[in-house]
């Protein structure tokens, strides 16, 4: 007997490289996993999971499944629903289900909400495992949506007579993870396992004490944590990953690993894969916000494939106190950042700009001080107003006078063919870009600024200068703000042109509604010709990517020519031969980027290669001879 067909979707959209989301679609697998596990009715129906727009349609147009589900994030809301939409046109039998994060918190604005998206017949809000399958169980036995609508189950929204419904105020929590088997040791993700651009992610906890108000997880349904109980369980999930994977990172989505001692036995599982199975060769994920001993512990241990992550979002007091944060404390935030160093791993931190009661000052400074603290990446974000976020409420709208525009979220567009239909979404964001204490203007100046810091000082570029001036008791933060403000003088025309293209292009992708940017990406002839004008892509990370492939030379050149200004005449003449040979040395380091070709080969007569060992933490006496130094780079 042909089992009855369930459509789960975690839909991404197509770009000229691949899907705009790489990730395995993980958390659709989870609720397949705990459907087949629990659901009354799992043996009547065969779950198929999509993340491929094309594929999706493909199988619908020939299966017509009787349900289909939909994640619902930033990045693929209007791809989701607009698809929802044509389902509905085609199958209006067809039962939809939406869920995920950006849904708004409030019930007066979810009803106009569910009203714009009329194609969506329930919203689960919170965790979808169990909702989902007692969904499925009620279809199963009643094929009714009035009586589904009216059912009661927790955690589920519609509409009702065109009025919002809902049974209880109770947000669907897993009290562990344990409560279905892993995904991938089922084998529902093996077809994603094989295609080598697609992440493997998983988690081990659920849920974040913080209550920060510009996230999804601050709000009070996400405070209290789940976790998975069984090392044993999870070292097998991550072993069958590690051998059938041909990616090579991780994406672990805990939002503070290391806060739980048991956090030190996976950290000990995944470097055991690591060795063994050479997987993952790096994990991107979020250490705990509040570093402890466990959090080191676990750093230590994974040696260098997991970033320390000092999450910050300002540095200034009052901005914290706005957004409901607390900081670790300057001196422990250093301290940290140090430890991680030395354990091999780099140390990331993110800001958030216009934030409320943010100025340019308190931004400026705050990147400063990270720069000081050896923050080796900063990953900058301008405040997005997310749909689940207390400050995407009207209530705080309203407090903090903020003023915003729409942009189209980076690479998240695209034109589908749908049968006879061809179908264009685009994913439009509304971020703030002044406020009572921040002008657009401040905005504007405040980005350029972060432009500087991303070229000339993120990743270490200028690592090696940046020991040599701290010998001389000149901070990092002064060098980056010497180059800001007078490294223009230096730049070469190739870098005038992209700063005044990264000026322009900020304001060129900000529109002042949303319903003016949506139209013009729908009907727009050629969906390509956006990118082109500066609309969907990520301004700061593109022109950075413009600067390290192309302008190395001369993003070394600025930085010591202000060197030279900073050290002065007298000074810059004592160590002129050093600076010479350094930064020949540099600028052969850091040359093509993504070259395993190219081999320069040059004469030094300072050894440089020993310096590794020191952190560069003193000059090198000149050698009596020279000796040479050979520059490559190895597809590692």
């Amino acid at each position: 007997m042909k089992k009855r067909q369930i459509y789960l979707c975690d839909l991404s959209h197509i770009t000229e490289t691949g899907l705009a989301s790489e990730f395995i679609p993980y958390g659709i697998g989870c609720i397949k996993s705990y459907f087949k596990e629990h659901a009354e009715s799992k043996y009547e129906f065969e779950i198929s999971l999509f993340k491929h727009p094309e594929v999706f349609v493909h199988s619908f147009l020939e299966n017509k499944p009787e349900m289909v589900g939909f994640s619902n994030y930033c990045w693929n809301s209007d791809l989701s629903h607009t698809f929802a939409q044509e389902i509905k046109r085609i199958a209006p039998e067809t039962l939809v289900v939406f869920g995920g994060p950006n849904y708004p918190l409030e019930d007066e604005e979810r009803e106009p909400w569910l009203k714009n998206r009329a194609a969506i017949d329930l919203y689960i809000i919170g965790e979808a495992e169990e909702p989902f399958s007692k969904i499925v169980d009620h279809w199963c036995q009643n094929e009714s949506l009035q009586k589904l609508k009216l059912s009661g189950i927790e955690g589920c929204h519609t509409l009702v007579d065109n009025k919002f419904f809902k049974s209880n105020d109770t947000v669907p929590r897993l009290s562990n993870l344990n409560a279905f088997p892993s995904p991938y040791l089922k084998g529902y993700m093996d077809e994603f396992l094989a295609n080598e651009k697609f992440i493997p992610i998983t988690h081990t906890t659920r849920g974040c004490p913080y209550a920060c108000t510009f996230c999804d997880k601050g709000s009070f349904m996400w405070t209290k944590i789940s976790k998975l109980d069984s090392p044993d369980l999870f070292a097998d999930e991550i072993h069958y990953i590690a051998r059938n994977t041909r990616c090579k990172i991780l994406a672990l989505t805990d939002d503070n690993f290391g806060l739980l001692p048991r956090d030190i036995e996976l950290a000990k599982i995944l470097r055991h894969s690591n060795e063994e199975f050479d997987y993952p060769y790096e994990i991107t994920g979020t250490t705990n916000k509040n570093f402890n001993k466990t959090t080191a512990k676990c750093i230590e241990i994974l040696k260098g494939i997991f970033p320390v992550t000092v999450s910050v979002q300002s540095m200034d007091s009052e901005v914290l106190k706005n957004i409901k944060r607390t900081n670790l404390p300057l001196d422990k935030l250093i301290k940290y950042a140090k430890e991680g160093a030395g354990m091999g791993a780099s140390s990331r931190s993110e800001t958030i700009l216009c934030l409320p009661g943010d100025t340019k000052e308190k931004h400026i400074q705050g990147v400063l001080t990270l720069i000081d603290a050896k923050i080796t990446f900063i990953l900058p974000y301008t405040l997005i107003l997310l749909d689940g976020t207390e400050l995407g409420t009207k209530a705080d709208r309203n407090r903090w006078d903020m003023a915003t525009k729409f942009r189209l979220n980076h690479r998240c567009f695209g034109s589908y063919e749908f049968g006879e239909n061809t179908l264009r979404c685009g994913e439009i964001e509304e971020v703030v870009v002044a406020l009572n204490t921040l002008s657009f203007q401040d905005y504007l100046e405040t980005r350029s600024f972060v432009l500087t810091t991303s070229i000339f000082y993120v990743d270490n570029i200028l690592y090696e200068l940046v020991m040599f001036l701290e010998n001389l008791g000149i901070k990092p933060s002064q060098l980056i703000t010497h180059i800001h403000e007078k490294g223009e003088n230096y730049f070469s025309p190739e870098l005038k042109m992209l700063y005044q293209s990264f000026d322009k292009t900020t304001k060129t992708e900000l529109w002042d509604d949303r319903e003016s940017l949506d139209h013009f990406v729908k009907s727009a002839d050629d969906l390509s010709e956006l990118t082109k004008k500066g609309i969907g892509t990520n301004v700061l990370f593109r022109h950075r990517a413009i600067a390290l492939m192309n302008l190395v030379d001369d993003i070394i050149d600025v930085a010591f020519a202000c060197t030279k200004d900073l050290i002065g005449p007298e000074c810059y003449v004592t160590y002129q031969d050093y600076l010479c040979e350094l930064k020949k040395f540099m600028t052969l380091r850091r040359r093509g980027l993504f070259d395993c070709t190219q081999t320069d080969r040059s004469s030094f007569h300072y050894d440089f290669t020993s310096q590794k060992n020191i952190e560069w933490s003193c000059a090198p006496n000149k050698l009596e001879h020279p000796i040479e130094i050979t520059f490559l780079n190895t597809d590692k």
